[in-house]
């Protein structure tokens, strides 16, 4: 089985938990984002705990998708805002009750579920104090049968496609960033 649609889906459908999270093979370590500095969390425990916590929030606001910050970095952390419901979550990535991949997306499952979750559900569940730091896409490992340029750029092109409007894709200097666009409500800004 190749490609992380096909693969979350496999989970999903075999693990018959409630709950259910996954964590990338290339992540590295949580953080928390909370004081001046990034705090590296090593305790197991811990982990646990703040993965748990997660869920039952997510699970008590009706969310069925839950994760964490994808910047790792405690200058992008805004503590007067720590959750975000219209985001997107991967590289760990929890799940509540019955979600749906496309198993033809091989690099970029996890947006569309979200997306699809935001559409159905009106809410993603991300704790922003919190983040699972992650190489994604360079690894050898994993997924990486699946990963090349073309790849990517098809399945990018696919979901603007498919989402218009709610996925903007930029480029920087160093990376691809992939941001949602979903209001909750009608209200401006």
């Amino acid at each position: 089985m190749t490609g992380i649609g096909p693969l979350r889906q496999w989970i999903r459908a075999h693990v018959k938990d409630d709950a259910v999270f996954m964590v990338d093979d290339d992540v590295m370590a949580l953080y928390s984002l909370v004081g001046v500095r990034a705090r590296r969390i090593v305790d197991p425990e811990t982990v646990r705990q703040v993965v748990e916590t997660t869920a039952r929030c997510a699970k008590d606001a009706g969310a069925k998708i839950f994760g964490f910050n994808q910047a790792w970095d405690v200058r992008k952390f805004l503590p007067l805002k720590p959750f975000n419901f219209t985001g997107w979550v991967g590289g760990a990535i929890g799940l509540i009750g019955p979600v749906v991949f496309d198993p033809t997306l091989k690099l970029r499952a996890d947006i569309d579920a979200c997306l699809q979750s935001l559409l159905t559900d009106r809410i993603i569940w991300q704790d922003l104090r919190f983040a699972f730091a992650h190489h994604r896409f360079a690894g050898a490992g994993g997924n990486a049968v699946s990963r090349s340029h073309a790849a990517h750029e098809h399945e990018i092109a696919y979901l603007q496609r498919k989402w218009g409007g709610h996925l903007t894709v930029r480029h920087s200097k160093t990376a691809l960033l992939l941001k949602v666009n979903v209001p909750r409500s009608n209200q401006p800004g």
